[in-house]
């Protein structure tokens, strides 16, 4: 992995592989409800605060191919944090394909 020092003195992920082999994510407790992100539709919104249960999500996914990762545009820049992985691993396990990334890891 290679990491360079941007113009705003933020490490970035320059080049490198990352394999994902398995991402799963626990059941988010219920008093932290609030700071969990949901989808901006009413419905999520809805089903959120009316379900007794803990929400629970979990993504696993198997990648044959690495990730290739290189510095990408600015707007290409997303936080490294398990939730930003698996759902970039979920995406990518569907569409069976290579993506790129360049992370913020000041984030």
């Amino acid at each position: 992995l290679k990491f360079e020092l941007n113009r705003d003195g933020i490490v970035e992920l320059v080049s490198g592989q990352v394999t994902v082999d398995k991402v799963t994510m626990e059941p988010i407790p219920k008093k932290s409800k609030s700071k969990v992100y949901h989808d901006s539709t009413e419905e999520a919104k809805d089903e959120a605060t009316k379900s007794d249960e803990p929400e629970m999500r979990s993504v696993t996914s198997h990648l044959s191919t690495p990730l290739n990762i290189s510095k990408g545009p600015v707007g290409d820049i997303m936080p490294m944090n398990s939730e930003t992985i698996a759902a970039s691993a979920a995406i990518l396990d569907d569409l069976d394909a290579r993506d790129v990334f360049a992370w913020d890891l000041a984030a």
